[in-house]
């Protein structure tokens, strides 16, 4: 699928405030068992007793309410998420953090939802009830400056909340 979304006007001058002072994550064991502990601490931190808080973005002259519900902490976190950032350690160190990494990032795109066919594939067909809306933020993980790339989920629905759809954390080379 080529790009078909709009670039955010006024990008230029525009400024990311990079999020300093992150620490590496303090979950232990193998992967998999450092995931459930991330997934159980951004659970009670975003969506304590099953319901998700409702959160407020104020940066660069945009203001919206959002969420991150504990199915969408599941997702972020899933082996299939974590790969698609360059460090699964990073990926899981900014699992308690979300909020802050979106409240310092800017829009730069926003597209359609496009649907995946059945053979798992995001096609042409567009979900009518949903935008997408990429965000990008600096963050330093642990010493190592980074870049984040959040989706976010806006809903035509009123019985839905905007909510992170994903997230993925690449370390920033020179």
């Amino acid at each position: 699928v080529e790009n078909r979304g709009i670039v955010m006007p006024g990008l230029n001058d525009m400024s990311v405030k990079v999020l300093d002072g992150i620490p590496r994550h303090s979950y232990t064991g193998n992967i998999a068992e450092a995931t459930k502990q991330a997934i159980g601490k951004a659970k009670e931190k975003y969506a304590p007793d099953g319901k998700a808080k409702v959160l407020h973005y104020d940066n660069n002259g945009t203001e919206f309410d959002y969420t991150i519900s504990g199915n969408a902490i599941e997702i972020c976190l899933s082996p299939k998420h974590q790969a698609k950032s360059g460090n699964k350690g990073a990926h899981l160190a900014l699992a308690e953090h979300l909020d802050e990494v979106i409240n310092h990032s800017v829009e730069v795109e926003e597209h359609p939802d496009y649907i995946k066919g059945k053979d798992g594939k995001r096609g042409a067909r567009i979900n009518p009830i949903a935008l997408m809306h990429r965000f990008y933020g600096a963050v330093v993980i642990d010493g190592v400056p980074c870049r984040v790339m959040t989706l976010m989920r806006e809903e035509k629905s009123a019985a839905t909340d905007n909510g992170i759809h994903s997230y993925e954390v690449q370390k920033i080379e020179v």
